[in-house]
C-alpha cells in the first residue's frame, strides 16, 4: 500500500518508454533505415532474453504470490501487430 503511487510512477514511465520504442521503430521502418524481418529476428532475441530474467526470477514471484511464466508470456500481449504477425 505505501508503494502505490511509486507504483503508477514506474508504469506511466514504462508506457512511454514502450510508446517510444514502437514510434522509433516504426519511423525507422517507415524510412527504410531497417527492416521488418530484422526488426522481427531481434525482437525474438530480445523476448528470449526476457523469458530468462523473469524465469530465473521465479522464486521472487512466488513469494508474492505470482507466476512468473505468466509475466513472461504477458510480456508478448504488448507487442504491436506488425512485430508479432
Amino acid at each position: 500500500a505505501p508503494f502505490g503511487r511509486m507504483r503508477r510512477i514506474l508504469l506511466r514511465q514504462e508506457e512511454a518508454h514502450h510508446g517510444f520504442g514502437c514510434r522509433l521503430l516504426e519511423g525507422a521502418l517507415a524510412a527504410g533505415s531497417v527492416t521488418l524481418e530484422r526488426v522481427r529476428a531481434r525482437s525474438q532475441e530480445y523476448l528470449a532474453l526476457t523469458d530468462a530474467m523473469v524465469l530465473t526470477l521465479s522464486d521472487v514471484f512466488a513469494t508474492i504470490d505470482e507466476d512468473a511464466a505468466a509475466w513472461a508470456a504477458d510480456v508478448r500481449t504488448f507487442l504491436p501487430d506488425w512485430l508479432s504477425a
